[in-house]
């Protein structure tokens, strides 16, 4: 029953998001019924559908991580994207040009790199709120515009690919890319890492002194 209890606000939502979904083909002149069947069939008809739900649920998962803690400590972090982004930069740049080094060292440590960027990159905005009160609804949507413009310079600049054909970095050395998880597929080892930290993050949140003056800071209006 407490688990029900848990899950129904995520069911409600799911259940608004496809009831909402069908209305809108429903008014375009479709068939909500196909289109809806369509959504599951895509999704987990085959192995493959599966597979590309689990690598689209690892950014989701960990983004959702980051505005989640925010939230319970009564910041609006609205900067995910941003900071994925910014995340996703210090990943292309250190895979690109750390490929002699051994995997067991660089992996971890371009990973790192990436939380730290993406870190970085949401700390402008707290730097903001705390030295001149700028409301972090504000910076950090304005924030996503400015990591996309960043992107976009390097990928046509500095971190662009050797050949200058397409917007692109170079591809990530092999040593540097997460495992498979099973073969053929695209599914890989950061859906665990994106669970392990969904987890952490839930134990930091309800079983730690941290976790609870988070979440008192975030329960008081003042």
């Amino acid at each position: 029953i407490a688990l029900l209890a848990g899950l129904w606000p995520s069911l409600a939502a799911l259940a608004a998001a496809l009831a909402v979904s069908a209305l809108v083909v429903a008014l375009a002149g479709g068939n909500p019924v196909l289109a809806l069947r369509a959504l599951a069939e895509g999704a987990f008809g085959s192995l493959d559908g599966l597979s590309e739900v689990g690598v689209k649920t690892c950014p989701l998962l960990l983004t959702g991580v980051a505005v989640a803690l925010a939230f319970r400590a009564g910041i609006w972090n609205i900067g995910a994207d941003g900071q994925l982004l910014l995340g996703a930069v210090a990943m292309a740049w250190l895979g690109t040009t750390m490929s002699a080094t051994p995997t067991w060292l660089a992996l971890p440590l371009a990973l790192l790199a990436s939380a730290v960027a993406g870190g970085l990159w949401a700390g402008v905005a707290a730097v903001l709120k705390l030295r001149r009160r700028v409301d972090e609804v504000i910076s950090t949507i304005m924030l996503n515009f400015v990591a996309v413009g960043l992107l976009s310079y390097l990928v046509h600049g500095p971190l662009m690919e050797a050949a200058g054909t397409y917007p692109q970095s170079e591809a990530v050395g092999v040593a540097m890319r997460l495992p498979h998880l099973v073969e053929p597929f695209r599914i890989h080892a950061g859906l665990l890492v994106a669970l392990a930290i969904t987890a952490a993050a839930g134990i930091l949140l309800f079983r730690t002194v941290v976790g609870y003056e988070m979440r008192a800071v975030g329960g008081n209006r003042q």
